[in-house]
């Protein structure tokens, strides 16, 4: 009877210690899901690796009279790190210091925003510690020069958190049609070309027979 008792006592104990692990442990994924969940998963986006296919760099192409017929332009993405180790380093102290100067700088090149606006929505991402803010998509190469003289910006990468992404778009200067054309002028001109040559061959051959 007693070993029953000192069985029994054993798996109540164990039942009990199981079932406050797994309420722990429930409590603890549902606390990170819907008071974590943004932090983790920006996190998530900047560590884990990435399968990027990257196009080859292409030159410019001029025609026979120095045309300039396509070329590539580079074009910028900004991105944010609001958990750089410069920027939140003493409670943020630096993000907070230089915040305001940084949303007037935004707001009076881009003019697409208040200051206010864009000061409201920097907090918000820092407060959330996003890892990839997006701020500015597809910058040509004259706002990403003028973009860098921040102030902000100019304290780097590790202080600032500014993530850069460059990418190329095609150009042609010149209306698609009249490239076919051009091109189609200068296959011909070489099939000419080839015919004459072979013509002038034959000529000599003949000439010597």
């Amino acid at each position: 009877m007693e070993v029953k008792r000192d069985i029994l006592w054993r798996v109540y104990l164990s039942f009990i210690g199981i079932t406050v692990l797994s309420i722990f442990v429930l409590g603890r994924a549902f606390y990170i899901q819907k008071f974590q969940g943004s932090h983790w998963r920006s996190m998530s986006d900047s560590l884990h690796q990435r399968f990027v296919a990257l196009e080859a760099e292409r030159g410019t192409i001029y025609s026979e009279d120095g045309q300039m017929l396509s070329t590539s332009i580079p074009i910028f993405d900004i991105y944010l790190d609001f958990n750089a180790d410069g920027l939140i380093e003493k409670k943020g102290k630096r993000f907070y210091e230089n915040v305001d100067s940084f949303a007037t700088n935004l707001s009076n090149y881009f003019a697409d925003k208040s200051s206010a606006q864009y000061k409201k929505e920097l907090k918000a991402a820092f407060n959330k510690h996003e890892r990839y803010y997006p701020l500015k998509k597809k910058l040509s190469f004259e706002d990403y020069k003028t973009f860098r003289e921040f102030p902000y910006v100019k304290m780097g990468k590790n202080r600032s958190g500014v993530i850069v992404e460059v990418t190329t778009r095609r150009e042609t200067p010149l209306d698609c049609w009249l490239i076919v054309q051009l091109v189609y002028q200068e296959n011909l001109k070489t099939r000419t070309t080839k015919q004459k040559n072979r013509m002038l061959v034959w000529k000599k051959v003949t000439t010597l027979y």
